[in-house]
């Protein structure tokens, strides 16, 4: 073997390693030990619970969920694109094969009898039957099969990343949404309430007045409060119109089949346990999301990968084996074998600047991955942070709001027996009631807030998909 023939092949494989991608870490930030406002919930190591919505012990969320991930089309989506992903990856992985074609047929033909030096006669026919098989093998050098198929692979991984990314926010929105509609009947049942309760001392006013132990002021003043209680019943019914359509789309299912089986019940999830938050560091093994966008960045790695080995020759294997004859008797005799091996090498030297251009936008588009994978990690640690602090935050408030309407309801009591024996104006009552009718009312919103920051908690950690396939 010449000198030059070893430098050109050490040539090669020099240019085969620089295209390369080294596995090195994509994050241009340190991860925190811990959450801004986290004191009781982190336990290092600790897995997040994959099925949270079970902790609520609801059997009409965990029917609702379910029939979602079976349903819902964003689901549907993604387990299609899956699919596709798969079958590129499988296209890919083709290129460790050769290619093999089967052809037989007949053939009749005739050459001009002008071109040779000596014309030939015009009856001069030549025909036969031929059986061939043919193959083509491209010898994967320099890996550019392989790194194509890498490529394939990591985005198949993040198509399944991504379906189970749609599958933690399929839960978490459809879980969110059915909190608000318990919230919602409840408000619902804390208006009607008040509505009964303001007509009864409407009525006391207007007797009291109809006796002559008070002014017509105080009947007027019921009266107002009574008609606003009750005009304000229809935005909350419309609300409730809007949380059940809400759900029926995310569950794929018809409004109007769902609607019964929704209002059956007005009781509102509870949970007790204390949400178990693992270090900031897990959360990137935890989400699908971020997987999602790990693999995207090593799906461009590849890809710029498989730009810079268009600078290299590629080697391929071409042959054929078969029969051929012009007697059909005589076509499966030994005399009537062909074959050809044909060994090649194919490298474009000149494409128009192409290939730069193409390495150009390859490393862009890693650089833009890697930006968006940066900013995904960044915001999820973000999300935990707000999730624990909201969380935190609602509990102190709704122990307060509880108090605070249980003191509502006992200031409404003795206001109200007070200015029946009139030893209080209607002044009292009128503010007793409608302190009553905002406390009663927040407090159910609040529940609400808590309920629906623990979701997002249990979703910005991950929760909602089944850890086991990070594997």
């Amino acid at each position: 073997m010449s000198r030059g023939l070893i430098l050109i092949i050490l040539y090669f494989f020099s240019l085969s390693f620089f295209a390369q991608n080294s596995n090195e870490r994509y994050l241009d930030f340190s991860l925190p030990e811990k959450y801004l406002d986290d004191t009781i919930y982190t336990i290092p190591e600790q897995p997040i619970i994959d099925l949270w919505w079970k902790e609520f012990n609801d059997s009409t969320l965990n029917y609702l969920i379910n029939k979602g991930m079976n349903a819902n089309w964003n689901i549907l989506e993604a387990l299609q694109s899956i699919q596709q992903a798969r079958a590129m990856m499988k296209s890919a992985a083709s290129g460790f094969f050769p290619t093999v074609d089967l052809s037989a047929g007949w053939m009749r033909e005739r050459e001009s009898r002008m071109t040779g030096k000596i014309p030939l006669p015009n009856n001069e026919y030549d025909s036969y039957y031929s059986g061939l098989i043919t193959a083509s093998w491209e010898i994967d050098v320099f890996g550019s099969i392989r790194k194509n198929y890498s490529y394939r692979k990591n985005l198949y991984q993040a198509s399944r990343d991504e379906y189970y990314a749609t599958m933690v926010s399929l839960t978490s929105t459809l879980a969110q949404a059915y909190v608000n509609l318990r919230i919602n009947q409840n408000q619902v049942s804390v208006i009607e309430s008040n509505i009964i309760s303001q007509g009864e001392i409407l009525k006391i006013t207007q007797a009291r007045y109809n006796a002559g132990l008070n002014s017509e002021l105080d009947v007027a003043q019921a009266k107002a409060l009574f008609y606003s209680t009750k005009s304000s019943l229809s935005s909350y019914l419309a609300a409730q119109t809007k949380y059940i359509c809400t759900i029926a789309l995310l569950v794929g299912e018809i409004p109007q089949n769902i609607k019964p089986y929704l209002l059956a019940s007005a009781k509102i999830p509870q949970i007790n346990s204390l949400v178990p938050t693992s270090i900031p560091a897990n959360i990137i093994r935890q989400r699908p999301d971020l997987l999602a966008a790990e693999k995207n960045v090593q799906a461009q790695a590849d890809y710029l990968g498989i730009q810079k080995k268009q600078w290299l020759p590629t080697f391929f294997i071409d042959g054929e084996i078969g029969l051929a004859s012009h007697d059909l008797n005589k076509m499966f005799e030994s005399r009537s074998m062909v074959w050809q091996v044909a060994p090649t090498m194919k490298w474009t030297v000149f494409n128009g600047g192409a290939r730069t251009a193409a390495i150009s936008e390859a490393k862009a588009e890693l650089q833009t991955s890697i930006i968006k994978y940066n900013y995904s990690v960044q915001n999820a640690i973000q999300e935990v942070d707000v999730a624990i602090s909201d969380y935190s935050n609602y509990m102190m408030e709704f122990s307060d709001i509880k108090t605070a309407t249980s003191a509502a309801e006992r200031s409404l009591t003795l206001s109200l027996d007070l200015y029946k024996n009139g030893l209080a104006d209607y002044l009292n009552v009128l503010d007793s009631q409608k302190t009553l009718l905002s406390y009663q009312l927040s407090l159910y919103s609040t529940q609400g807030d808590l309920l629906n920051s623990l979701i997002s908690l249990y979703t910005s950690l991950g929760g909602g998909w089944p850890l086991k396939d990070a594997n």
